[in-house]
């Protein structure tokens, strides 16, 4: 069974399991799929960064700050000069260049990448090859250790987590499939929700239980021009059909439908055998 785990970005994780997988479990992996998958990125982040602007800054004039550091971050948070000051210089050009290879492989192997199609099935082994490419890199542009205060540190030391990460405690995230939560009680099957077809490809959510349903996948849902046109549509369609009423009525004509293009009943096959405009006349 393949199961894509729609992120709170809109991105999909791709996990391949069995039928007969307990629920449990199958939530069990897939948390940590998603959040291994987040602390690639955000270290990855962390580790361009260190290529541009070099380390945050480490020195004794910053304890204070580092005691009012915030244990969860975004890629975007990494940017704040002011929460992480970065006085620089970057390192080498050699160097740079290791740690934005390293950092762009990461993220292409989570499927991250602007413009690149997600992995058939993403692996826990691949995500932590990635991460320990990325303390590789970091270790091979500074030998001597990042500061304490570096964002690439604290991820590797896991004192840092993505703000997006979800709880791991069994019980504490709730998986969603077609707008309905799914049970996760001792011996529950995946097959008890998905049926016994293993080619089946399902599209699931995860939750933290205690809040409301996630939103609904936008590729699921009608977007305004849509449902603009579908009621443009059907409005000309009711004045159509009422303008034809009116017509038999003046007439007095109870048949006089049948006439019409609409009540064709070889309508349907002409269209499949693609011959509806034919004319015999001569043009």
């Amino acid at each position: 069974v393949q199961l894509k785990l729609t992120t709170q970005d809109g991105r999909q994780l791709a996990y391949a399991t069995t039928c007969a997988a307990a629920v449990a479990d199958v939530v069990a992996d897939l948390v940590a799929l998603h959040n291994t998958a987040l602390r690639v990125q955000l270290l990855a982040r962390a580790a361009q960064l260190l290529a541009e602007r070099g380390p945050v800054a480490g020195d004794a004039q910053q304890q204070q700050q580092q005691q009012q550091q915030p244990a969860t971050a975004t890629e975007e948070d990494l940017d704040n000069p002011t929460a992480w000051p970065r006085p620089g210089p970057p390192p080498d050009e050699s160097y740079q260049e290791v740690l934005r290879r390293t950092a762009a492989d990461a993220v292409a192997c989570c499927g991250f990448a602007p413009g690149s199609a997600p992995p058939k099935q993403l692996r826990m082994s691949d995500l932590q090859r990635a991460l320990d490419d990325l303390r590789g890199a970091c270790t091979i542009a500074y030998p001597g250790g990042l500061p304490p205060r570096d964002p690439a540190r604290l991820i590797v030391d896991r004192t840092l987590a993505h703000t997006r990460e979800l709880p791991a405690q069994p019980g504490e995230t709730a998986l969603w499939w077609a707008g309905k939560e799914r049970s996760q009680a001792p011996g529950t099957r995946l097959s008890q929700h998905v049926g016994t077809n293993e080619k089946t490809t399902i599209v699931v959510q995860l939750q933290r239980r205690g809040v409301p349903p996630p939103p609904r996948d936008p590729s699921a849902t009608l977007s305004q021009q849509q449902q603009t046109a579908m009621l443009s549509f059907y409005h000309r369609r009711q004045e159509e059909l009422s303008r034809l009423r009116e017509e038999e009525h003046e007439r007095g004509d109870a048949d006089a439908y049948l006439n019409s293009e609409w009540a064709d009943p070889n309508t349907l096959k002409r269209q499949f055998l693609g011959i509806g405009d034919v004319s015999w006349r001569p043009k």
